[in-house]
């Protein structure tokens, strides 16, 4: 497995829709460069090999100076727990993340042609 921190860009393209509700202290310069700051390793990626089925596993990694995952305990000054601690990376959280889907409907448009197709009745 990779320890290597890649930008989520490498896997995502495009804009994400919910940009604006990230927490302000996770320190953004811009919603449009979200996925080139957010940090991922261990991706593994499953196929079916018949376009029905991708499974997607990856950790998500919150490196230490801008880590939403740390609570600072009242009274206690300079004391943090970290939720979800990266046993590798003191302060990183690490958040195992897994997207599947699965689209058996794919299997009846392999031979599909719309240009042959007669839209009578």
């Amino acid at each position: 497995m990779s320890t290597e921190l890649l930008p989520l860009s490498e896997l995502v393209s495009g804009s994400l829709p919910f940009a604006s509700y990230l927490p302000s202290h996770l320190e953004l310069d811009s919603p449009s460069n979200i996925l080139d700051q957010l940090k991922f390793n261990n991706h593994q990626f499953q196929y079916d090999g018949r376009d029905e089925v991708e499974v997607h596993r990856l950790d998500l990694v919150f490196e230490a100076a801008s880590n939403p995952f740390k609570i600072k305990i009242p009274g206690l000054q300079g004391f943090e727990i970290s939720l979800s601690p990266d046993q590798t990376t003191p302060g990183n959280t690490v958040i195992p993340f897994v997207l599947s889907h699965q689209w058996s409907i794919r299997k009846f448009f392999r031979g599909f042609d719309l240009e042959a197709f007669d839209f009578s009745v």
